[in-house]
């Protein structure tokens, strides 16, 4: 996480660091990615980068945590406009981020930052503290889930579960994509077809 040196810059001075992390993101993965290259594009001294990051893996993770907020964003207004059905709601989610990823630029960074996350960065996006505001995100998401659509998923640790493996479908599904293991509308075949797979276990009508 950014220490408080980094949310006390000027806005437009976060949004030149964090553009030129994205720049470098894009060009190489995580493990080939310059700290001098961020800096440079940047404009700032290499000890200020330290002032506001641990490290690389540091201001990286804070683009995939940045990247999760605005996925649950996204995804509580779906949950919104489709009524708190759920499935439909991560089907429009996963849309949305393949339209995302028609932009050259955007597909780059994405598709590194897929394939940059091992073991390694999965321990770190799951600390105590990225724990207690998944739990947070996921109450919110919980509450605009039209529960009546659902057989037999009661608890807040039983939902947890199944957003679990929903993310990890459109995860899979992505990360796919972006390696070039499929086309689009493979991609989209795809995935559909595994999200009426938990649509079948997890709905009432289909019970």
């Amino acid at each position: 996480m950014p220490k408080a040196t980094f949310f006390n810059l000027p806005l437009e001075k976060r949004e030149m660091i964090l553009k030129a992390a994205k720049l470098e993101f894009s060009r190489a993965l995580l493990d080939e990615a310059s700290i001098a290259n961020i800096i440079k594009q940047a404009e700032i001294p290499r000890g200020s980068f330290y002032q506001y990051f641990d490290g690389k893996l540091d201001l990286f993770m804070y683009l995939v945590d940045e990247g999760q907020r605005l996925g649950t964003e996204k995804l509580l207004g779906y949950l919104k406009q489709y009524q708190g059905d759920m499935i439909l709601a991560n089907e429009a989610l996963f849309e949305s981020i393949l339209e995302l990823m028609e932009e050259e630029e955007n597909r780059q960074f994405y598709k590194n930052m897929c394939l940059s996350i091992n073991q390694k960065v999965r321990d770190e996006i799951t600390p105590d503290i990225k724990r207690r505001r998944f739990k947070d995100e996921l109450k919110q998401v919980f509450s605009k889930v039209d529960h009546s659509l659902l057989y037999d998923i009661h608890s807040d640790k039983e939902l947890s579960y199944v957003f679990k493996m929903l993310h990890g479908i459109l995860f899979q599904n992505l990360t796919n994509y972006l390696r070039g293991d499929c086309l689009k509308e493979e991609c989209l075949e795809s995935y559909f077809f595994q999200m009426n797979l938990m649509k079948k276990a997890l709905y009432k009508a289909n019970k």
